[in-house]
């Protein structure tokens, strides 16, 4: 491209009549007139050389204008081309399963069978779907395709569809070495998937896979070779006191008056470990502890007083069973539940949403007398249980809930 290359020269100093004596004028005056001559071919050579480099820039311009409408050209016709991506405007959510599209260019060489790529226009590394064509109708554009790869929950309507390849099987006889980062679903008998995600690993990793019905097989007795810890969960302190015994094996709780020890939530049976309970600086705080706690005979239920205080109580879920259950209207009355696993003398509770046969209340304390492994009667004592006297029902209908617990609690008093 053409170069301005002539300079103007700069103007001497205008003459001042009111600064200037009239010689120093006259000479200033002169001065301007003689350069203005100079400078008219001067001012003509740049203008010439202007007009020069303005008229490439145009060229240039129209250049470039052509090139970007053959590029868009190209583009759209490489769209609309048999055998290369094509676009849809269908609204879908990213997800593995049958997904169904309309392209927006007809006549495409897809084939059922193949693989695809399907893209969100705007995030393609975010939001995508890879499976093979299962239906195509090249005149309408229709395309089915059968995902089993996806990233992203995207509900879009800009999608970019292109040939690709299936993922790459991998032997596993071999074990998962080389393979770096990949997504492994396992399939149960319902349906279901558990997704397994596996990054670059340093160290060996174990995965334990799920039965076809979708549980995890019993791995049997384990032998630990390091410490094994439990965090301790604060309770919130309250007129009743309720552990979550999914949360930990061991809590603690500052009393802040005389308080119920309810009945855990998501009690199992064979947890055990330890409540630990601080009296506050008043002491004498009390603790109940609700009708499924027991006691080892003889041993001290009662808190320490002293202010400032800790006891920690140990507890073992002895029995937790929560089940429906129907109960027969007979003298004695005889509740089924199949595979009950109670002995004789376990407390237990009922509830309904209906009615209680006559004979039983809701919220109140029974022990059993067990008939056989899915059958077993009430009694109001330990010892009616023992002896056989047994409570009669009548009336009432329907099934009914029943809650066995037994928890043992030893306490180990004032350890501060």
């Amino acid at each position: 491209m053409t170069s301005i290359t002539q300079v103007i020269t700069t103007y001497p100093v205008a003459p001042d009549p009111v600064s200037m004596t009239p010689t120093a004028f006259s000479l200033a005056a002169a001065a301007l007139v003689v350069a203005q001559k100079s400078m008219v071919p001067e001012l003509n050579t740049w203008a010439g050389q202007a007009n020069t480099v303005a008229g490439e820039v145009n060229t240039a311009l129209s250049a470039a204008q052509a090139a970007q409408a053959a590029a868009a050209a190209s583009a759209a016709s490489a769209t609309s081309a048999p055998g290369t991506n094509a676009t849809s405007t269908s609204s879908m959510t990213v997800g593995t399963g049958s997904k169904a599209f309309t392209l927006a260019q007809t006549g495409k060489s897809f084939v059922v069978g193949q693989w695809v790529m399907v893209n969100d226009s705007a995030t393609p590394t975010t939001n995508w779907m890879l499976g093979a064509i299962t239906a195509f109708t090249a005149g309408t554009g229709a395309i089915t395709v059968n995902v089993t790869t996806s990233s992203g929950s995207l509900t879009g309507t800009s999608w970019v569809v292109s040939p690709s390849s299936p993922m790459p099987a991998k032997d596993l006889s071999g074990g998962l070495a080389g393979l770096t980062l990949f997504k492994l679903n396992m399939k149960n008998v319902a349906g279901s998937f558990t997704s397994f995600m596996t990054n670059t690993n340093t160290a060996a990793r174990t995965y334990t896979w799920q039965d076809r019905d979708g549980t995890v097989a019993d791995l049997g007795a384990q032998t630990f070779t390091g410490a094994q810890r439990s965090a301790i969960v604060q309770l919130t302190d309250g007129a009743t006191i309720t552990p979550d015994f999914s949360l930990s094996n061991m809590f603690e709780v500052a009393l802040g008056g005389n308080r119920a020890l309810a009945i855990p939530i998501n009690c199992v049976e064979g947890q055990q470990g330890t409540i630990s309970v601080h009296q506050d600086a008043t002491g004498s705080r009390t603790l109940t502890p609700d009708w499924g706690y027991q006691f080892a005979l003889g041993a001290d239920t009662a808190l320490s007083t002293i202010a400032g205080t800790r006891d920690v109580i140990g507890y073992s879920v002895d029995t937790y069973k929560s089940s429906a259950v129907t109960i027969s209207l007979a003298t004695p009355g005889v509740v089924t539940m199949n595979g009950h696993g109670l002995y004789t003398g376990q407390k237990v509770r009922f509830s309904t949403t209906v009615t209680l046969p006559t004979g039983l209340a809701i919220n109140t304390t029974y022990f059993a007398k067990v008939i056989d492994a899915n059958t077993f009667n009430v009694a109001t004592t330990l010892a009616n249980a023992c002896a056989g006297t047994l409570i009669a029902t009548s009336g009432g209908s329907g099934t009914h809930s029943m809650v066995a617990c037994s928890i043992t609690l030893n306490y180990n008093k004032a350890i501060s």
